[in-house]
């Protein structure tokens, strides 16, 4: 069946195997199972993540291979998978994905978000506090902008019982993970070239 096929990864043992080290349910000696990780969770850290994928097809693939694979996962089993570039996007808009995971939020879920570009630029969503880049991009003005979607503040403001204004920052650290630290280091690079090149210093060398 072609729609079946479509929701799979060629190399999906492998994939499954590199979501249960980041799961903790699978120990590797070079990847930290940071889902598992003690400081992790009580810095109450990767409650919502972003996931960055190549294409369409690996959204609905990632969501398909979770979504089978729940028991054996135990932290990625609790997160609610939202699937907002898949081929059967059910997301109109960025408002409907921003109230979904405010619900989720308010509800105590974790969320883990699948895209491609969809609301990788001009949108924000304040709950996403940590972000999986496994897409591979030559651009660091793309790379910049995904960034930049987990770098915002995330505020909530409460009254103490004496009628004090209290606000909480419910973001104190935000974490990407990327397993191309080569890339992660020439795209900086990159970006302090075309910054000197702009205000006219050291041209491209």
């Amino acid at each position: 069946d072609r729609a079946a096929k479509y929701k799979e990864f060629v190399h999906k043992k492998e994939i499954l195997d590199l979501l249960q080290i980041i799961d903790g349910s699978k120990q590797e000696n070079d990847l930290l199972g940071f889902l598992d990780y003690e400081k992790i969770k009580e810095g109450q850290m990767c409650r919502h993540i972003v996931c960055v994928l190549p294409f369409r097809a690996s959204c609905d693939a990632m969501a398909a291979l979770i979504n089978a694979n729940k028991r054996k996962f135990k932290n990625l089993s609790k997160y609610e998978i939202i699937n907002i570039a898949g081929l059967e996007d059910e997301y109109a808009n960025a408002q409907v994905v921003i109230s979904k995971i405010k619900e989720y939020e308010a509800e105590g879920k974790k969320t883990l978000t699948l895209t491609v570009n969809k609301m990788l630029t001009g949108s924000t969503v304040e709950q996403w506090d940590t972000m999986l880049y496994l897409k591979d991009t030559a651009s660091p003005q793309e790379y910049d902008q995904a960034i930049f979607r987990i770098q915002n503040q995330y505020i909530k403001t409460y009254k103490d019982e004496d009628g004090n204004v209290v606000k909480y920052n419910m973001k104190p650290q935000t974490l990407l993970v990327d397993f191309d630290p080569n890339r992660m280091f020439r795209l900086q690079e990159l970006k302090s070239q075309f910054y000197n090149v702009n205000v006219d210093k050291n041209g491209n060398l």
